[in-house]
């Protein structure tokens, strides 16, 4: 049985990882967006989240999972 992890926003002691916003270009959309909005990156690891209307703020899954995106367009770590 697989087990996933939804990812909320909040800490779940789970280690997550900040980037500072050279790594802007990862989001798909240029400069702007809407607080709280999350989207995947080129590494299946990782996905970048809007904070205060700037991209650039990469997180990571736990270990062992990916991001998986879901049909309303939000974010959630799920087993490899």
């Amino acid at each position: 049985m697989a087990i996933g992890i939804v990812v909320t926003g909040i800490a779940l002691g789970a280690p997550t990882m900040a980037v500072g916003a050279g790594f802007a270009a990862a989001a798909p959309q240029a400069e702007g967006c809407h607080t709280g909005a999350r989207v995947p990156t080129s590494d299946p690891h990782e996905y970048d989240s809007c904070i205060a209307g700037e991209w650039g703020n990469v997180r990571q899954c736990p270990p062992f999972t990916v991001v998986s995106q879901t049909p309303d367009g939000d974010i959630r770590c799920v087993n490899e």
